[in-house]
């Protein structure tokens, strides 16, 4: 039995980042053994353009993510269709593991936007790992693919949840 999480992930009930990724790695510590966390982490600074919230300026967050992490990576960041010419730009690092709190940081001060717009800033995360019993605290039998987490930290937190389960269906003691 497998779960799907809607489109664009699983909204998470607390907007603020920390509080986010605190629940996200107490659910893992609590139900699930971890089989690989994440080594880097994806933190992602558009510049601004058509979509961005009013007043936006992405120079002070970029140079504050170059200070902590070196220089990103520009490349097109959205791009019309049908092709129009029009291209807004995006700054990208690659965050090691022991700098993820920093670049929360670094989205936490970003700008609020629009729940159906590209957040200006924002840091990815993935773990894959297997779910717990969590009457006798042993794993589950394994299966495949494994489960995976996928989270997103913006302006709204989300994630995607890829759960699969051991057995076709539930029974009334999982429910």
């Amino acid at each position: 039995m497998a779960y799907e999480p809607p489109d664009w992930g699983q909204p998470l009930r607390t907007k603020d980042v920390h509080q986010a990724y605190t629940s996200i790695v107490t659910f893992l510590d609590r139900c699930a053994s971890v089989t690989e966390a994440p080594e880097y982490g994806s933190l992602t600074i558009h510049e601004r353009g058509k979509f961005s919230p009013p007043g936006y300026q992405h120079e002070p967050f970029v140079a504050a993510a170059t200070a902590a992490f070196g220089p990103g990576d520009r490349q097109v960041g959205v791009r019309m269709f049908p092709d129009t010419g029009y291209a807004e730009y995006k700054h990208e690092w690659r965050v090691p593991s022991h700098a993820i709190d920093r670049a929360i940081e670094v989205v936490a001060a970003g700008p609020p936007s629009a729940s159906k717009t590209v957040p200006p800033i924002s840091l990815s995360l993935a773990w894959t790992f297997r779910l717990l019993d969590l009457q006798s605290g042993n794993l589950l039998p394994p299966v495949a693919p494994p489960s995976r987490l996928h989270l997103f930290l913006a302006t709204a937190p989300s994630a995607n949840f890829d759960l699969n389960f051991p057995f076709e269906r539930p029974d009334a003691a999982f429910l």
